[in-house]
């Protein structure tokens, strides 16, 4: 599993906690929360929001977001190599 798969913030459970815990924010689909990618993107796109007045549509700042997520994704596994 690539470093931007995995879980930002994971939650460790063991398998009696998730089965008290049959909450669908506890484990959506086997998930446990937001990919480091998205983790990253969703704080980058709030800080070009709380910087800029015009990002263009929202689909475009959407899009710029990723690309930046993943370009320091790219340098942080370049960095640990």
């Amino acid at each position: 599993m690539k470093n931007a798969d995995m879980a930002a913030m994971p939650v460790t459970l063991t398998d009696e906690q998730l089965n008290e815990y049959q909450h669908p924010m506890v484990v959506l689909n086997g998930s446990r929360g937001l990919t480091k990618r998205e983790y990253m993107a969703t704080a980058i796109i709030q800080g070009m929001f709380a910087q800029y007045d015009h990002l263009g549509s929202e689909v475009d700042a959407a899009e710029r977001a990723v690309l930046v997520a993943d370009a320091l994704l790219n340098a942080l596994e370049e960095s640990h190599q």
